[in-house]
């Protein structure tokens, strides 16, 4: 009995943390959405990585800023969302979007794009 209460908690903990937000602290109808949807989650965790990649590499200033601005903007409209379709949506446009920044010199970052069979 004892392993198998373990094992829930193990098995339960996995949706406590989307890439870019604490699920214990999810507030709004999507936040709850992508903590409970595995496919958001992990399109959560794609665009984290392209969006923090594409601030760290080598942009320039003015796409650096480009991508902060829009990124605001891209939040707002996802918050929207009333559907997990919606939301998915949502989330496949801006990393595949997230991708258009080209490194200005050194190695671009390794982009994750949803035709990389993001499910």
């Amino acid at each position: 009995m004892k392993h198998l209460i373990v094992l829930a908690l193990l098995l339960g903990s996995g949706a406590a943390t989307a890439a870019s937000f604490n699920c214990k602290k999810a507030a709004t109808l999507v936040e709850k959405e992508i903590c409970a949807n595995p496919t958001l989650g992990r399109l959560d965790d794609a665009l984290k990585k392209n969006y923090d990649g594409a601030l760290a590499t080598n942009i320039g200033e003015e796409a650096r800023r480009e991508i902060k601005s829009s990124q605001r903007l891209w939040l707002k409209k996802r918050d929207t969302c009333k559907t997990a379709a919606c939301i998915e949506a949502m989330y496949r446009q801006r990393i595949d979007a997230l991708c258009d920044y080209p490194a200005i010199s050194g190695v671009n970052w390794g982009c994750a794009v949803t035709s990389d069979e993001i499910h």
